[in-house]
């Protein structure tokens, strides 16, 4: 006989059970427990394949047994000790508490219980096995998923109850004529290309894809599919789910949308968004800022240093350590493929202090053209206070609504012997 182990369940003096235990070849105690919680604790660390053997008269082993209810049905094939007289209403409790097989007291020998064992022992595994073949379907046809299984090669053969209820196919129609017919034409060649890729590789594979529901509307699912091999990998089937994302998909169309719109509305404003990632070192830009720097999307923060003109590397880099607050703001010049270029940055920090920052946005925005029409006019005062020097002539910009000068130049002033706090009337 295979070695047996178990778990015994009896009273103190039940020293005729273990005369008779001593008779079995292969039987092996793994623990006697005289107290229901250290029998409850002995089923626990019991190994795969024990038998629970318990004297049925002992009132702790009943106790114990009402106790594990489904646990000890579900690890361990248990033999009950019974008394010959015993009532059926003692026999059907004894069933509904997870007995497998009962050996009467007075007929108790080495063989008649090496018999029981194998007997308790051999209907726990079909009971198990019952349990599994009939739950399996039905649970199968529960889930909220569809799932479905193919051959090696070759369409569908099985699609559970919740394709049939949402498609609105027939029954009778066949599984792979049933999801071609409900696939969107517009995604069978995706899906035709993952499943030959799957089958060639012999690895798990997905794609999203549209079904047709039973209303004529179609909705987005994600289909994943999984091979089943053997032990010397020969593929013998697929099995696979389709999940229903299509508010996920709505979300993703959504934000898509919105990022586009902010893309186009920054674009038109001439503005630029980065994250720079202090701690990592890494800086990442929008599309139209690479384009407009010359530089890879994702770039090392080192290397976007090396883009600012060395004359303002000292300036800016003071300007975020002392940023006030979390804002942060610096203008100064860039080097790109079209030349220098003015640029005012303003971020805000996300991550971290302004004395130990981690993770900043920031909007840049090209102020060349602002910083052309500045130095244009600082050059054209400067000339046009040459040309007033030169000529001994001033000149004043005055406002009537209030009768005051908005503008006098050094030039005038000096002309008429005025000081540079001096007031200036319309006569003089």
């Amino acid at each position: 006989m295979t070695p047996v182990p178990l778990v015994v369940g009896a009273a103190p003096d039940a020293g005729w059970l273990q005369a008779v235990l001593a008779g079995v070849a292969g039987a092996r105690i793994e623990a006697c427990a005289h107290e229901t919680a250290a029998l409850l604790d002995a089923v626990d660390a019991a190994p795969a394949g024990a038998v629970l053997l318990i004297d049925a008269a002992w009132p702790a082993a009943c106790a114990a047994l009402t106790q594990l209810g489904p646990i000890g049905q579900r690890r361990l094939a248990t033999l009950a000790i019974v008394d010959a007289d015993d009532d059926d209403a003692v026999l059907d409790r004894l069933m509904a508490d997870g007995i497998d097989e009962c050996v009467a007291r007075d007929a108790l020998t080495p063989a008649a219980l090496r018999q029981a064992l194998r007997r308790a022992a051999a209907r726990h595994r079909a009971a198990q096995q019952r349990r599994a073949a009939i739950d399996l379907p039905a649970l199968i046809d529960r889930l909220p998923g569809i799932v479905w299984s193919a051959p090696p090669r070759g369409m569908a053969d099985y699609l559970n109850a919740r394709w049939y209820e949402y498609t609105g196919a027939s029954t009778a129609m066949p599984a792979g004529d049933a999801v071609v017919d409900a696939l969107h034409p517009d995604d069978r060649a995706a899906v035709r290309d993952a499943a030959r890729a799957g089958r060639h590789a012999r690895v798990p594979y997905q794609v999203e894809l549209r079904l047709r529901a039973a209303d004529g509307g179609y909705r987005w699912f994600l289909l994943q599919a999984q091979p089943i091999v053997d032990a010397e990998g020969r593929l013998l089937r697929w099995i696979g789910c389709s999940t229903d994302i299509t508010e996920r998909r709505i979300a993703e169309d959504r934000l898509r949308e919105r990022e586009t719109a902010l893309r186009l509305a920054l674009d038109v404003a001439g503005l630029y968004v980065s994250d720079v990632d202090f701690a990592g070192g890494r800086m990442r830009l929008s599309p139209e800022f690479a384009a407009w720097l010359g530089a890879a999307e994702d770039i090392a923060l080192s290397e976007a240093w090396a883009a600012v003109h060395p004359a303002d590397v000292d300036a800016a880099a003071t300007r975020f350590i002392a940023a006030d607050g979390k804002a942060i703001e610096s203008e100064h010049r860039l080097i790109t493929p079209r030349g220098e270029k003015w640029v005012l940055a303003k971020g805000a920090l996300i991550a971290g202090t302004p004395e130990n920052p981690r993770r900043a946005i920031f909007i840049t925005q090209d102020v060349s053209e602002r910083h052309a029409s500045e130095t244009r006019l600082k050059e054209a005062a400067t000339m046009l206070s040459l040309a007033q020097r030169a000529a001994r002539a001033g000149a004043f910009d005055w406002q009537f609504s209030s009768d005051r000068p908005v503008m006098v130049t050094a030039e005038y002033r000096t002309l008429y012997g005025l000081g540079p706090d001096d007031p200036v009337t319309f006569e003089r």
